[in-house]
């Protein structure tokens, strides 16, 4: 509540700043924030920010009054829907921190045109749907590790992504990691402290579904393991997927 006076005043106290930091505060207004046209990186973790009704106010301030925001940072601010982020202006928006909330369901982020990074970690989004990442086209690292997820479906499209971090989640099923096979440039993949990571031949699955994978669960993936991968699933990775015993006529394998 002290801060409210400071910060009301925005560019005329402030006209070059560019970082804020407002952690740890029992923050749950910003609509008298601004303007600061100048403010790259805005930090309110911990906070108790109500996206509903205090983020825009009625005289141009609030989010709307920053026009520059590149970072937005709101981890553990108990925020369950993220629908309301439609009605923000952030355009300049490449870094986006929604971690440890109460999330379930991935929208109102389709305006975000410039986003490159989307933290999920630790909310409860189970699933995710058809619309949740359409027109985050320039999305490269999507982190939604330990949320109960249980399918891998609806990823994307994200043609630009390339770390992918998923563990600690719930997807069980071989048949889940044919949801990969369309994301061309992923480079890192983590799917680690997930059941499926424990059934047979999982990481081979993952090397031929995903070619432009060069490391997955940390690990580096060698050409001569690709070239096994590739061997050992000569019928085709989706096919040995919705097999219920994969590779039922293998005697010896070796991957060295």
């Amino acid at each position: 509540e002290e801060l409210v006076p400071m910060y009301s005043h925005g560019d005329e106290l402030f006209p070059s700043l560019r970082e804020l930091t407002l952690d740890n505060n029992p923050i749950t207004d910003m609509r008298r924030m601004g303007p600061l046209p100048k403010l790259a990186v805005l930090r309110m973790n911990r906070t108790r920010l109500d996206l509903e009704n205090g983020t825009t106010g009625e005289d141009g301030r609030g989010i709307t009054s920053f026009p520059s925001l590149q970072v937005f940072e709101l981890c553990q601010c108990g925020i369950v829907n993220i629908e309301h982020f439609k009605r923000f202006p952030l355009a300049a928006l490449r870094v986006l921190h929604l971690a440890g909330n109460e999330i379930a369901r991935v929208d109102g982020l389709a305006h975000l045109e410039q986003l490159r990074e989307l933290v999920l970690d630790r909310n409860k989004v189970r699933a995710f749907e058809e619309p949740s990442f359409k027109g985050l086209r320039a999305l490269r690292e999507l982190r939604a590790e330990d949320n109960g997820l249980k399918s891998l479906a609806h990823l994307g499209p994200l043609p630009r992504l390339r770390s992918l971090r998923l563990t600690l989640n719930r997807v069980a099923e071989i048949g889940e990691l044919e949801h990969l096979s369309h994301l061309k440039h992923v480079v890192s993949l983590h799917l680690e402290q997930n059941p499926v990571a424990r059934k047979p031949f999982y990481r081979a699955h993952v090397v031929a579904l995903v070619p432009s994978a060069h490391y997955v669960d940390g690990s580096e993936v060698t050409e001569a393991e690709r070239e096994k991968c590739t061997l050992l699933l000569g019928g085709g990775a989706a096919d040995l997927a919705k097999s219920r015993v994969p590779a039922a006529g293998l005697v010896r394998l070796k991957l060295v």
